[in-house]
């Protein structure tokens, strides 16, 4: 089987916050990688829409701008989506290298 990624996908437990309008919204990273995320949440956006997820890193947040390139749907209900990082930071290569060491 050829694997599709270009990056594999670390699991993770991360609880960002990301913004809707003037909304604070919640999610989990269950999945990352230095190109993307699966985000579970209960707000999903449209396929191609961009925005920011604040990722809680030990010493600040750091603010990481995203596209979506899928979503996920669970019965009748839209619960999580694909996401991939748009430029990404140093700092935040820098956390996906830390979590591979860990693995």
């Amino acid at each position: 089987m050829i694997e599709r990624r270009a990056f594999k996908r670390i699991p993770t437990d991360i609880r960002i916050k990301f913004f809707f309008g003037t909304s604070i919204c919640f999610g989990t990273i269950a999945n990352l990688s230095e190109n993307g995320m699966f985000v579970n949440t209960n707000i999903c956006f449209p396929p191609y829409s961009t925005f920011e997820i604040l990722l809680p890193l030990k010493e600040n947040v750091l603010n990481i701008s995203v596209m979506v390139r899928r979503m996920v749907k669970e019965g009748d209900f839209y619960n999580a989506m694909g996401v991939e990082v748009l430029d990404q930071p140093e700092e935040y290569l820098q956390f996906v290298q830390s979590l591979k060491k860990v693995m």
